[in-house]
């Protein structure tokens, strides 16, 4: 409130002294019209300009995709057609799934701030004394992601108006949906293309040695992330399915050995199904080597070398 002090000297010496709140009604009383609007962004910079542009809206729910790039609450508090609102803050407080960063303001105030506590979930921003009346304020509070998990499907953010003019004010919650996008391509790759079991097919009881069991077949898979990466709070996993064994119990492809290519190494499990029956002991085994050479060297791209007189099957 800005008193304005009227004194009036009387010939008896009394001073009067009458105080008047400016912007207020004509009953000197403060009767503000404060609203508040949110909306969640993402910003980006543009000819050194920070840019804020809405995030996509599902069902009229703004969605958050985590990633390593910060994302906005963009708030915006009108004081339209009411008196000047006193001591205006808005409190804003967060769950423990965001982080706050910092915050941006859409036009440089003087007599605006925002102060945080220790751990960043609760933030008090001062919008002026007064927030003269028809005036608005827009403020951005940048957020970071790193505390949202697998099991975060929503972010819920509490924003409070508050003001020492007459005005009821309610809380208001900031939802968004979390959604996980993975852009991820899966490529697949046998050598040989083609090759024949026998004729004669062996139960495991009666197999000595990988040899016994056919020749040599290697799969292999490339798994590609076109998108964002996924950093600690997702994890990908590729489920394979192959013909182990036939109908009746005879074994149709032995898994030997599995290796990665990458940045880390990829665990299997379970890791009883390698080489279950211990019958090699290692991917570089000499007579499966040459006997898979043989056949990538007799197979033709595109064409199929089993005589017609073989019986064939597509796995």
């Amino acid at each position: 409130m800005y008193p304005v002090l009227n004194i009036y000297q009387q010939s008896t010496t009394v001073t009067e002294i009458t105080l008047m709140n400016q912007g207020c009604g004509s009953d000197n009383i403060c009767q503000s019209n404060l609203q508040l609007h949110y909306k969640f962004c993402s910003k980006m910079t543009q000819n050194d300009r920070n840019i804020f542009k809405s995030l996509v809206r599902d069902e009229g729910v703004a969605v958050i995709t985590p990633s390593d790039e910060e994302i906005a609450l963009e708030i915006t508090v009108t004081n339209r057609n009411g008196d000047d609102a006193h001591q205006c803050h808005s409190v804003i407080m967060l769950p423990d799934t965001v982080r706050y960063s910092s915050v941006l303001f859409s036009v440089a105030e003087e007599d605006i701030g925002c102060t945080a506590n220790g751990n960043g979930t609760l933030i008090d921003c001062d919008l002026g004394n007064p927030l003269r009346r028809d005036t608005e304020v827009t403020f951005y509070i940048m957020l970071t992601t790193s505390g949202i998990s697998l099991n975060t499907t929503v972010v819920n953010v509490t924003l409070q108006l508050e003001t020492t003019s007459v005005q009821p004010i309610q809380l208001i919650e900031a939802l968004a949906k979390v959604v996980f996008e993975l852009e991820l391509q899966v490529n697949g790759l046998l050598r040989p293309s083609q090759v024949s079991l026998g004729d004669i097919m062996k139960g495991e009881s009666a197999i000595k040695s990988a040899n016994e069991i056919g020749p040599s077949v290697q799969y292999e898979f490339r798994i590609t992330n076109l998108g964002r990466p996924l950093k600690s709070f997702a994890n990908a996993s590729l489920n394979i399915n192959w013909p182990k064994e036939n109908s009746v119990g005879k074994w149709l492809l032995y898994l030997v050995h599995i290796h990665s290519e990458g940045v880390h190494t990829v665990p299997c499990t379970p890791v009883d199904e390698v080489n279950p029956l211990k019958l090699v002991k290692g991917w570089d085994a000499p007579p499966r080597r040459r006997r898979e050479a043989k056949l990538e060297s007799s197979s033709t791209e595109g064409l199929s070398i089993i005589p017609s007189r073989r019986k064939y099957k597509t796995l």
